[in-house]
């Protein structure tokens, strides 16, 4: 076994030949020792759904500035230890539901700077321990209930709806939603935005055009 795979922290970084274009499955399985994995700033746009298995102690994945579009749900099932997911400047167009199921002790996902212009009802559900959502600079024009179902622990998120939490839920969080980059339609209802218990940075109109640039 090549001495890299014993290692606790692996940094594959800035890589453009075609090993990093895909992980495909159990790639990494014999790097079951790995705590914290960089692979950020390849040319990787395909995730197997049996990709980590076998990371079953990862703690932090950096998949930062590469070309992923799609992700799988179930694909992080089996890094169930992880705490950070960087997700950020990547080309992902949707959030699936399940994608998190599982991950009792993420904190901190990232998925700011991609493309994101849907994010399904339970997307996030199974990330009970999330503290910061980070999903600004993105595509998304309107909020559907359910999306953050779950997130009860969240202290930063970029996108909210007042139907998501049982707001009694949140009386011991700071609570601060950054809609930075979000194009908001609204025509919509979002009068919740002054009544919930939180505070929302940078949320302005996108449409209709006589409330555009028009801060919430």
């Amino acid at each position: 076994m090549p001495d890299f795979l014993n290692y606790a922290r692996l940094g594959i970084s800035a890589n453009s030949i075609h090993h990093f274009e895909k992980l495909d499955d159990g790639c990494l399985m014999d790097a079951s020792n790995l705590t914290t994995l960089y692979l950020s700033n390849n040319a990787i746009f395909y995730i197997s759904p049996q990709a980590l298995r076998g990371l079953k102690k990862l703690q932090f994945l950096d998949l930062s500035y590469n070309a992923i579009e799609y992700i799988a749900p179930g694909t992080f099932k089996d890094i169930d230890e992880i705490t950070t997911l960087r997700l950020e400047f990547n080309h992902l167009y949707t959030v699936s539901a399940g994608t998190f199921a599982g991950l009792k002790n993420l904190e901190f996902i990232h998925l700011e700077y991609n493309r994101i212009s849907s994010v399904a009802v339970g997307a996030f559900e199974g990330a009970a321990a999330a503290r910061t959502v980070q999903i600004s600079a993105n595509n998304l024009v309107t909020i559907k209930p359910g999306i953050f179902r779950g997130l009860s622990s969240v202290n930063v998120l970029t996108s909210i709806d007042k139907d998501v939490f049982n707001l009694t839920e949140l009386t011991s969080h700071k609570v601060t939603v950054n809609l930075g980059g979000c194009k908001l339609d609204c025509q919509c209802d979002i009068d919740w935005l002054n009544e919930a218990p939180f505070t929302t940075l940078y949320a302005y109109c996108a449409t209709p055009p006589e409330l555009s640039t028009s801060a919430l």
